[in-house]
């Protein structure tokens, strides 16, 4: 982030740094150089600066001086927090929805449009407000037994995050059908056991 300098009117001593404040376990400091870092990742929305003070000594007098570090925020790409991948029942009508992509975005006041993409977008519908999926057309096992598409959430300034979604098919038991007419006749008088045709 920084370094430290200092300067000592005697000659032949050595400059050793240190830190204080409320720096927690993010920042710390070279103690013969002065050079300021982070430990970890500064995040805006968790801490949006740092109270220190940074100490020299040359072994027998020290000096302080109190600094404030402060957190530019950036934009956070959103974040995909559903996880509800499962099944749909065969059968199931046009327009159920198969899939919710809730997605969150630390940047406040921030909102979010979903858009899908993937193998079988053209067989799914999207709402762009709420992440909703929905079938286009009833789901048949024997036809498909899987969709496979990819739920891609944008925020305002273009920074977006995938989640790939397969919705497996149930499989429901088909009634079974007649393969015949529904028409049939039989002779007068036809004995026992004779089958109409």
């Amino acid at each position: 982030m920084f370094s430290v300098s200092s300067s000592d009117p005697d000659a032949g001593t050595s400059a050793r740094y240190r830190l204080s404040g409320r720096r927690g376990d993010h920042i710390e400091i070279d103690w013969t150089s002065g050079a300021v870092t982070l430990k970890a990742s500064a995040d805006y929305e968790t801490k949006d600066n740092y109270a220190i003070t940074v100490s020299v000594s040359d072994g027998s007098l020290a000096a302080s001086q109190a600094v404030t570090v402060g957190v530019t925020d950036v934009n956070d790409s959103p974040v995909v927090v559903a996880t509800n991948f499962g099944s749909v029942s065969e059968n199931s009508a046009t327009g159920v929805v198969v899939y919710d992509g809730d997605a969150s975005d630390q940047d406040a006041g921030d909102s979010i449009t979903y858009s899908v993409g993937g193998t079988d977008a053209s067989l799914v519908e999207i709402d762009s407000a709420d992440g909703e999926v929905r079938l286009k057309s009833q789901a048949t096992y024997e036809s498909k037994s899987s969709y496979n598409v990819v739920v891609t959430a944008t925020d305002m300034v273009g920074a977006t995050r995938d989640q790939s979604v397969t919705d497996s098919l149930t499989v429901g038991n088909d009634a079974p059908g007649f393969t015949s007419g529904d028409r049939t006749s039989d002779s007068e008088n036809g004995g026992a056991g004779t089958r109409g045709c």
